[in-house]
């Protein structure tokens, strides 16, 4: 099964460090230009069979009060899709994680996250025989430690797992080798395999990782619709 990871950054798509103050309100406002990205990156989904996505706008008014799920959904042709909210902010936006497939969807998590700064999620679901867990985790070290502690903790029962998102650390992240060593998950993403910023990659902090199934073919794609790469695997034979 083909496989995708994606932090969409809300279509906002930006294009430089510089376009995150010049731009700033594609952050808070819907424009013609977050439309065509929404459009672009919908069918770029339709070569995949799994899709996981963080940083989507679930309907606030920066994406037109449109569930932006919905959106690319119709975009991609993708039957199946379950969505998660994490953060609310009065009226301008709705944060959450998304799954998008092409086989039905069993729900199984929708898991808060703690930190100090609220609005991180565990989105998980069973496609298949596999469960199929998307994250988006904080950029600080602490919260990063006892979130990872809690998809630990979460994802335990199940013996075939293909977890993906915004790590938000490196592979070399003590925290996030000390995750993968506790609960046996294999990496399937490297320091060779940048995707921040999207205009000059040198950080890798979105990945594919799995337990209990193989995955092959893990690559970084070159498309530019967000600040994030995306990152592209094979889910083998299930």
């Amino acid at each position: 099964m083909r496989f995708l990871n994606y932090n969409i950054q809300a279509g906002i798509g930006t294009r430089n460090y510089t376009d995150y103050l010049v731009r700033l309100h594609h952050q808070v406002a819907a424009t013609k230009a977050k439309a065509t990205t929404l459009s672009q990156i919908g069918k770029f989904m339709s070569e995949f069979d799994i899709v996981c996505l963080q940083e989507i706008d679930l309907g606030g008014f920066r994406s037109g009060f449109r569930n932006q799920a919905e959106t690319l959904q119709e975009a991609s042709g993708l039957p199946h899709m379950i969505t998660q909210t994490n953060r609310v902010v009065g009226h301008i936006s709705r944060h959450g994680n998304a799954i998008f497939s092409k086989f039905p969807i069993e729900p199984l998590l929708d898991e808060k996250l703690p930190g100090k700064v609220k609005g991180r999620g565990l989105l998980a679901a069973r496609i298949k025989n596999v469960v199929i867990a998307n994250t988006h985790l904080s950029l600080g070290l602490r919260d990063q430690n006892y979130q990872f502690q809690a998809i630990a903790d979460a994802l335990k029962p199940f013996d075939r797992v293909v977890l993906s998102g915004d790590m938000n650390c490196e592979p070399s992240s003590l925290h996030f080798n000390e995750f993968r060593n506790l609960s046996d998950y294999k990496l399937h993403t490297s320091h060779e395999q940048p995707s921040f910023p999207a205009w000059g990659a040198k950080k890798s902090l979105d990945h594919i990782l799995s337990r209990g199934i193989g995955i092959s073919a893990c690559q970084v794609g070159h498309e530019k619709w967000s600040d994030h790469l995306p990152v592209m695997a094979k889910i083998d034979q299930v």
